[in-house]
């Protein structure tokens, strides 16, 4: 049994970091989106522990409300991406989607939202809330659900927790470690 934990405090820059002492690095793949006007890509990880081998993906998908069209394609081709991998494999997304409640995208059945399997609790909802953190001074307040986990369902993946994080000031600055909370999902994989 392997219990993971993946986590997400995204910059303006996307990354994936991968500690060698647990995996064994197969390949990285950057997939420009072709329709985005603000550079986005997706970042694409495989690796393997034993027999069983993982993808692990995450991208900064375009922000702002009038790019709904863009960010909607953009998850699309996501969730097309993890469907694709071998059915055995565990497939995880993580990231800044800047998805909003108006945003209609069809998840496939087979793609579970981290959240959702939490749970749905209120106090881990918005990983973006300027009622709470005002690290980029805006003069309105806003709650929403940007960064999410997603992950294909597979035999043996069973995630066990799901928590939003860096909700406490840095004290040598008086600020939030990010404008967004960070994500983490723990799972049990056998």
């Amino acid at each position: 049994s392997l219990s993971l934990s993946l986590s997400l405090s995204l910059f303006l820059s996307t990354s994936l970091f991968l500690r060698d002492a647990d995996f064994d690095y197969h390949s990285c793949n950057v997939i420009p989106f072709p329709i985005t006007s603000m550079g986005r890509h997706l970042i694409h990880v495989t690796c393997q522990r034993g027999q069983r081998v993982f993808h692990f993906l995450t991208s900064h998908l375009e922000s702002m409300k009038e790019h709904a069209l863009e960010r909607q394609y953009q998850i699309k081709k996501v969730f097309k991406r993890m469907a694709h991998q071998d059915p055995y494999d565990v497939v995880i997304f993580g990231g800044d989607t800047n998805l909003r409640e108006s945003d209609h995208v069809l998840k496939p059945d087979t793609i579970t939202d981290a959240w959702c399997a939490g749970g749905c609790d209120p106090a881990n909802q918005y990983t973006w809330d300027t009622t709470i953190n005002k690290n980029l001074s805006v003069t309105f307040n806003s709650r929403m659900r940007f960064d999410r986990i997603y992950y294909r369902q597979a035999s043996g993946l069973n995630m066990t927790s799901f928590n939003v994080i860096g909700k406490e000031k840095l004290i040598s600055c008086d600020l939030y470690p990010s404008d967004h909370w960070g994500i983490v999902a723990t799972f049990d994989i056998q």
